[in-house]
């Protein structure tokens, strides 16, 4: 089950989020630069932190509650704040919202709109955190 934690506040994410930019990052930053005589000096570091994690719910919509959706919504708006984030195969990660590349994404297809679900509304959401 996959979850999201702060300070006692536990909630629970939909099991249908993929991490969708996992093989994407690589913890190894080089950068290159030929020297003034044509060599090339190349340095490499291991990053120790900011691993994107961006978790979608996919081209399927899930269900999930209004609520939930909204107090999402509250959460991602605390800046600077460290969550312990969970994911369904139990790997857990310290993160913060990634607010430069939009925190939340979430939205109710319009097929869905024009149909009473009363508390439980048909959304697709993304969420993007990065690791600290």
């Amino acid at each position: 089950m996959a979850s999201l934690e702060r300070d006692g506040f536990s909630l629970t994410l939909s099991d249908d989020l993929a991490w969708i930019d996992e093989y994407q990052w690589t913890p190894v930053e080089q950068t290159k630069e030929y020297l003034s005589e044509g060599a090339l000096a190349i340095q490499e570091g291991t990053k120790q932190a900011g691993r994107p994690i961006t978790l979608e719910g996919g081209q399927f919509v899930f269900e999930s509650h209004d609520v939930v959706v909204a107090l999402i919504d509250e959460l991602a708006i605390s800046a600077g704040k460290q969550y312990t984030l969970t994911l369904v195969d139990g790997r857990i990660f310290t993160v913060v919202f990634d607010h430069e590349k939009g925190a939340i994404d979430g939205a109710v297809p319009e097929f869905f709109r024009k149909r009473s679900h009363g508390d439980n509304t048909l959304h697709s959401l993304t969420l993007r955190f990065i690791t600290v």
